[in-house]
């Protein structure tokens, strides 16, 4: 998060309902690049589905959003 803050995606601002805590939002520049990574993706999403299938791209989605549960724990080679 610091990291996309320093970018100016993203920006920190107070609270108005607690002195305590602050809100993280996204910047214009954020918004914008935000924006353009959607389109970007349904580049290549309709690239895909003319090349494999809408249903297959459908179900890759699916895949890799659903729950994979804890990464496993795999010890160093060597």
């Amino acid at each position: 998060m610091h990291g996309l803050i320093a970018m100016g995606l993203l920006e920190q601002v107070p609270d108005p309902g607690s002195a305590r805590r602050i809100v993280i939002r996204t910047t214009a520049e954020g918004q914008r690049v935000h924006e353009r990574a959607q389109a970007t993706i349904a580049v290549i999403e309709s690239v895909l589905a003319e090349r494999i299938g809408r249903s297959a791209v459908d179900a890759l989605k699916q895949a890799l959003a659903a729950g994979w549960g804890e990464p496993p724990l795999v010890a160093a080679p060597g």
